[in-house]
């Protein structure tokens, strides 16, 4: 059981939200900033969105056997939950009901393309899946890939990271795979997109963290060593990344690294 509560990026608490879940699994905030919602893998199984400012529910959606991921359409007016009965939901946010609903696993990372016409499903077995958000109709997989992915900015292309550290760019469109030919050495548990669509980032623990150009295939920079590399991220301007490096493997030491990569 736990509390929701809104904090600002200088630590302190703004709301706790009036809601008390049984085991949150997911939560997000809208693309425009003034929502937030959250999914509950617990007895109740519902997902709920709030609104900032009044702290009050807006919106309430409920599955048969709890759910595993929620995410907002980019527009904002649609909302995605998935659940272990391997039902993925696309709700209409502007009336509230269902738009339409389709078999896809059970995802535990879901995300539209900048598009918002395709849906991205990474499963807990580490299967890989892509399907049109309109119809519900499976364009890519499927497909077990040990990883998980992320949509490159074309909104065809998946780049998916391997848990055998393997790096694969996937088509949607003409079911074609690309595993790149360098690779990290173990487990990659963190992949992010530039904000300006030209570079992807990688990192795997007690490995590196690696920049690559989309347009080659090619690693661009690299950090080697023996840090506890967790997950990473660009910064909006896209020449600085935060590395989260846990320090050592028991996950005492942690700290978050910015770099310059283009420096």
């Amino acid at each position: 059981i736990g509390n929701m509560i809104r904090w600002a990026s200088r630590p302190r608490s703004l709301r706790t939200l009036p809601y008390r879940m049984n085991g949150g699994t997911g939560g997000e905030f809208s693309p425009d900033g003034k929502q937030v919602v959250v999914g509950s893998g617990g007895g109740d199984s519902m997902a709920k969105i709030w609104d900032l400012e009044s702290g009050k529910v807006v919106h309430s959606f409920r599955h048969i056997s709890g759910l595993s991921e929620v995410f907002f359409s980019p527009d904002g007016k649609r909302l995605a939950t998935g659940s272990p009965d391997k039902v993925l939901r696309i709700w209409d946010l502007e009336t509230g009901k269902l738009a339409i609903e389709f078999n896809a696993e059970e995802p535990v990372g879901g995300v539209f393309n900048a598009q918002g016409d395709r849906i991205l499903i990474s499963t807990q077995q580490g299967a890989i899946g892509v399907w049109d958000a309109q119809s519900g109709f499976p364009l890519f997989g499927p497909v077990s890939m040990a990883g998980y992915g992320e949509f490159l900015p074309d909104g065809r292309r998946v780049v998916v990271a391997g848990r055998d550290g393997s790096i694969r760019l996937i088509d949607s469109e003409t079911g074609q795979v690309q595993t790149l030919e360098d690779r990290h050495n173990t487990w990659v548990n963190g992949v992010d997109v530039s904000p300006q669509g030209t570079h992807f980032l990688t990192s795997s623990f007690s490995d590196m963290v690696r920049v690559w150009d989309i347009a080659t295939g090619k690693p661009v920079w690299t950090i080697e060593g023996s840090g506890g590399y967790l997950a990473t991220a660009f910064h909006p301007d896209g020449d600085l990344i935060a590395v989260n490096d846990a320090g050592n493997s028991n996950w005492e030491l942690g700290q978050i690294d910015i770099w310059n990569w283009r420096t």
